[in-house]
């Protein structure tokens, strides 16, 4: 069975992981777990943006054998402008792109994503600036996260058209109770595009947050109909005598729609916790009866 490819989400470098020394011993873990792949954004930690990717500078992850992602600035201009507005405008991209690598203290990003869309900048201008960047040499691959379906279909169609670099990589919320980018899978597929999951581990399945964005907002959650529908869940999984990530981890890495090329971003607070999520996703398999009690439980969930 041909597993997704696992990547280490630096979320908690510059909150958990404050020191290089920290950020190292984290680094001869990944390298032991043979993982070299590193997700990490201009914005985190969002106390002291850009903080993470200083820490990884000042390891000189690069220089490990360590591919890093990371996403374009989303830090609006003014308080009162709208999410994202002018995040993505050729000079932004331009000025953020080349912070980063500052920051890390590398020549070439291995994936760099749009965090979010701009509805304020004209598309044609946000992909012939990635154009501009890839033609450079700054970035390997083009990605995009959170973009909606008709806002991805809108953005491919003005690449292909001018015949400019294209998103090979989309990054989205993804987990065992939050399945609604598999709407998505369908359009991704026909246009090559591997799909990387965040939030494995949502808030209200291990009781903490994570790094992505999705429906579960607090909003959300401070529904008794939803309320009653994550106790269930968390019943189900009690009944297996196991733990919520290690249900989480064995579900995205078997029983997901995803697939070889694709992606799963881990979060760990430290060396020893990321050892632990290996171990958990070397256990294989949910039992079937299992699998189906969680289908069930998410399409009651859904409805709500």
């Amino acid at each position: 069975m041909s597993l997704p490819e696992t990547l280490f989400s630096d979320y908690s470098i510059g909150t958990s992981l404050t020191t290089a020394g920290e950020v190292q011993k984290v680094l001869n873990q990944l390298k032991e777990l043979q993982i070299n792949r590193i997700d990490t954004a201009a914005l985190w930690p969002r106390t002291s943006p850009g903080r993470s990717e200083t820490l990884l500078g000042e390891v000189k992850v690069s220089g490990q054998g360590f591919k890093v992602d990371t996403r374009i600035s989303t830090v609006t201009v003014s308080s009162s402008a709208p999410r994202g507005a002018r995040t993505l405008t050729g000079q932004a991209i331009k000025k953020s792109l080349q912070e980063s690598l500052g920051r890390l203290h590398t020549h070439q990003i291995h994936v760099l994503y749009f965090h979010r869309p701009d509805g304020s900048t004209p598309i044609g201008e946000q992909a012939a600036a990635m154009q501009e960047q890839y033609a450079e040499g700054r970035f390997d691959k083009f990605g995009l996260c959170n973009f909606p379906e008709i806002a991805l279909k809108a953005f491919m169609l003005v690449c292909e058209n001018k015949g400019h670099v294209k998103p090979t990589v989309y990054q989205g919320w993804y987990n065992l109770a939050s399945r609604e980018k598999e709407k998505l899978f369908p359009l991704l597929r026909r246009h090559g595009i591997a799909f990387h999951a965040c939030s494995t581990f949502s808030c209200f399945m291990t009781g903490r947050r994570t790094s992505g964005e999705g429906i579960w907002h607090t909003s959300t959650y401070d529904n008794p109909k939803m309320q009653a529908g994550i106790m269930d869940f968390r019943e189900a999984i009690r009944k297996l005598q196991i733990s919520k990530s290690e249900a989480c981890l064995r579900w995205i890495y078997y029983h997901s729609k995803l697939q070889k090329g694709d992606g799963v971003i881990l979060e760990a607070s430290s060396a020893p916790e990321l050892a632990q999520h290996i171990k958990d996703i070397a256990k294989g398999p949910l039992p079937a009866k299992s699998v189906e009690e969680h289908d069930l439980l998410y399409e009651r969930l859904r409805g709500w």
